[in-house]
């Protein structure tokens, strides 16, 4: 488990719309949403959250299948304030800098 992503992606009518990019850390013990990310022409309709509720959905299967207690967890620049909304819906809140190139972690 340690190390395992996955990508989920939102097609519409053959159409690449949307897509989260997900994961554990290193040591397997916490989720991760590495990315979440929406075509230009889908930008404002709510399909980055639904793509987020969705990748949430299979995170939270995947813990509950392997009995796992753990944390998901989000990587988001300061600066995107858009993304920090989306997670916050979701009930993640920012716990300061990260390591790597300024960014911020989100825990839910």
């Amino acid at each position: 488990m340690a190390g395992d992503e996955t990508l989920i992606v939102g097609m519409y009518d053959g159409e690449l719309i949307s897509a989260v990019h997900v994961c554990f850390d290193i040591q397997g013990e916490n989720l991760i949403v590495l990315a979440v990310a929406t075509h230009v022409d889908w930008r404002g309709r709510g399909v980055a959250k639904v793509a987020l509720e969705k990748a949430l959905d299979l995170l939270d299967q995947t813990r509950i299948e392997n009995g796992l207690t753990c944390y998901t967890l989000a990587r988001i620049h300061p600066e995107n304030e858009p993304s920090q909304k989306l997670f916050e819906s979701f009930g993640f809140h920012n716990l300061g800098e990260a390591e790597g190139p300024g960014l911020q972690i989100w825990i839910q």
